[in-house]
C-alpha cells in the first residue's frame, strides 16, 4: 500500500490532476469506476481510461500529505 501523491495526466489534451491518497493504487481504480462522479472521474469516462497516465510522483507520511499535494500542485501547475 502506497501513501502519497500522484499525478493523472490527459494524453490527448496535456491536462493533469494532482491528488494525494493512503492507498495510491486503490485510488486510480476508484476515479476509473463509472459510478464515481468527480471532475477526473467524468473526464477519465469521457476519454477513456486509455487516454490518461498515472504515476506516483512522491511517497509520504499520512501527515506531509496535504503540504505535499500543495507543493506537487504548485510546482506542476495544475
Amino acid at each position: 500500500m502506497s501513501i502519497g501523491i500522484y499525478k493523472i495526466t490527459n494524453k490527448e489534451n496535456g491536462k493533469s490532476y494532482i491528488g494525494q491518497s493512503i492507498h495510491i493504487e486503490r485510488r486510480w481504480e476508484e476515479h476509473c469506476r463509472p459510478s464515481a462522479s468527480s471532475l477526473i472521474s467524468k473526464a477519465i469516462h469521457k476519454y477513456g481510461k486509455i487516454s490518461f497516465s498515472f504515476e506516483i510522483l512522491e511517497e509520504c507520511q499520512i501527515e506531509d500529505l496535504d503540504l505535499l499535494e500543495q507543493y506537487w500542485i504548485q510546482k506542476e501547475n495544475t
